[in-house]
């Protein structure tokens, strides 16, 4: 299964805007979530900036702490070595969003998001439920409890949760990667056109999203429609220069479509980011016409 959700500007070209001068705490605020909803790994990074600024100026500012312990678990949980240290940022911000403003709905779904990235999903449910109870169509609420119940291996229940957030209709990232999940939970059960049309939808709401274009792709191979697969493991990979399985899904593709020079520059482009890929090592040896043990191909 594809991995749930609980691009491409880059930081650099943020920064001047983050150094304006004048620029009041509410500002920074919403160009920070402007960024966050972009969702891409350089936009989070730079809605952490923002988030950061907002609170510089007005310490007490709670939607600011909440959104900013978001931005850590999702800047976390996109390289988790490379970042230790961003969980328990996350949930001192999280702690000092509910400090700040205890009937914040936003601070509840931040504690949640801190208990889902630790592992502990029975506590983030109850926290989601807790900011369901103050806003009834919190999508990114809704769209965390999908998540939850399916970690609790409840999928009827998750794609219940998944459609609310769907349904909800105020919030088009939410609304996304609701879309994503259903797409992967239709393609885990091998309706392939239905998983096609749903990420298309996940694609057209969150266009920056790596994990969608990849999820494209593999279907798109399911299909036996290898072209498109290409254009969308190249967008993926576009959107995030390390991602090993976008590049992996590329070389498989070109492997497929007999196109060698580009499947051994795909090939080599993981091992450039992984040397001991065993996989990329197999692939580049069939091509080269050794003999090579079980060849996985997406």
């Amino acid at each position: 299964m594809a991995d749930l959700i609980l691009y491409v500007m880059t930081v650099v070209m943020f920064l001047p805007l983050c150094a304006g001068a004048g620029e009041d705490p509410q500002t920074f605020y919403e160009r920070g979530r402007e960024a966050y909803n972009r969702f891409s790994d350089d936009h989070i990074k730079a809605a952490i900036i923002f988030f950061e600024k907002a609170i510089e100026g007005s310490p007490s500012f709670s939607p600011a702490y909440s959104a900013l312990a978001e931005a850590y678990i999702q800047e976390y949980l996109r390289n988790p070595e490379a970042s230790p240290g961003l969980l328990e940022k996350a949930a001192a911000a999280a702690e000092k969003a509910l400090f700040t403003d205890a009937r914040s709905a936003s601070a509840h779904k931040a504690i949640a998001s801190v208990y889902y990235a630790k592992g502990m999903v029975a506590e983030a449910i109850e926290e989601l439920e807790r900011a369901i109870d103050m806003v009834p169509d919190y999508a990114r609420a809704l769209l965390n409890l999908g998540a939850c119940w399916l970690a609790m291996e409840d999928r009827e229940r998750a794609l219940g949760f998944f459609r609310d957030a769907v349904n909800a209709d105020n919030d088009d990232l939410a609304k996304g990667i609701a879309y994503y999940n259903m797409a992967s939970l239709e393609a885990d059960e091998k309706r392939f056109d239905s998983s096609l049309e749903v990420y298309r939808k996940a694609a057209g709401l969150v266009p920056d999203y790596y994990n969608i274009h990849y999820g494209l792709g593999v279907v798109y191979m399911n299909l036996d429609r290898d072209g498109d697969a290409v254009e969308s493991f190249r967008e993926a990979v576009r959107l995030k220069a390390d991602y090993i399985p976008g590049h992996m899904g590329l070389a498989s593709a070109y492997h497929r479509l007999g196109n060698k020079p580009s499947a051994m520059k795909a090939y080599e482009a993981v091992l450039a980011v992984d040397p001991e890929s065993e996989e990329a090592e197999k692939g580049l040896a069939a091509l080269k016409g050794k003999k090579i043990g079980c060849l996985f191909i997406y």
